[in-house]
């Protein structure tokens, strides 16, 4: 059973699309399925109301059909753990992996390289295919992602998102020439799938009703020719965030095809370098980083010769 509970920044969203935003992998179309079906409690109570708007400290339930999605241990992978205690770890995903299959029997996953470590995250977590997977990130970027070793820390996770007390720091390699700024455009709660964009609304007037709090700060580290290095730290979570709130500011990520810069790199350079946030357990405030991969500093080193005369 998937337990949601609503906060201010979907207020008004029409439950179908919340479902789809909030749940990875869970279609606009299959969840209205879902809420036709009766399989969907709104405050406790059976909702087939599709469209129904939402408020803030509503309730969501569903219990979703299971797929033979099960993980498989897989301990010849390797794992690179930037932190870990007795409730929870931190992992550095390699690029061009997936955080958990996608489809029944895949392999190669950094869920299953973590369950080989941690076989107690069996059954905690969103259901069998995400053991302890307390947030995930893109194919494509490198980065941090965090697992729960137990369900209770899981749920203090949840918790610690949904009031946006942990803050996520991204480093980008990108196009232009950015600035230090603050970017606050909604993205739509009919948020993209997969290889889907995403629609940042950048007239506050634009269907205010159906649009997820989005703040991107963004601060330049290092500046190049017609591209830089940025920070990107935001504490809202919303699908594809940092990628789209750039590239609607003119600063696209190298390498990113999504959003309209495929040249000069074979991926997307993101990378999830940075978490802060109070234990979920204990309270005690933690900063947790993980350095840049090797593609991503040698496209930077790149970009630093090519600046100098």
């Amino acid at each position: 059973m998937i337990k949601l509970t609503v906060d201010g920044s979907c207020e008004g969203v029409r439950l179908d699309a919340y479902l789809a935003a909030a749940i990875n992998d869970l279609s606009r179309n299959h969840a209205r399925e879902l809420i036709e079906g009766g399989e969907v409690l709104l405050n406790g109570r059976p909702c087939k109301v599709k469209g129904a708007l939402l408020d803030p400290g509503d309730v969501v339930e569903l219990d979703p059909p299971v797929l033979d999605m099960a993980v498989d241990p897989e301990p010849d992978m390797p794992l690179r753990v930037a932190f870990e205690d007795e409730f929870f770890v931190a992992v550095d995903k390699p690029p061009f992996q997936h955080v958990h299959p996608l489809k029944p029997g895949e392999r190669g996953t950094l869920a299953g390289t973590i369950l080989a470590r941690y076989p107690e995250m069996s059954g905690v977590g969103f259901g069998p295919e995400q053991p302890g997977l307390v947030n995930r990130i893109d194919f494509h970027t490198s980065g941090l992602v965090l697992a729960a070793r137990d369900q209770q820390t899981f749920e203090a996770f949840r918790t610690l998102f949904s009031y946006k007390r942990i803050a996520k720091s991204y480093l980008a390699l990108v196009r232009g020439e950015p600035e230090n700024t603050r970017l606050t455009w909604p993205i739509s709660s009919a948020v993209g799938r997969g290889n889907q964009r995403v629609r940042v609304l950048r007239d506050p007037q634009e269907a205010p009703r159906v649009a997820l709090e989005a703040r991107t700060d963004v601060y330049v580290i290092e500046s190049f020719v017609s591209a830089a290095l940025v920070l990107a730290v935001m504490r809202t979570g919303v699908r594809h965030q940092v990628r789209a709130h750039l590239a609607n500011a003119g600063w696209p990520i190298v390498g990113d095809p999504l959003y309209g810069e495929s040249r000069g790199a074979p991926r997307t350079m993101l990378h999830a370098a940075g978490l802060e946030f109070d234990h979920p357990r204990s309270g005690v405030p933690l900063e947790i980083r993980c350095p840049t991969p090797e593609d991503f500093e040698a496209l930077k080193h790149a970009m630093v010769g090519a600046a100098q005369p």
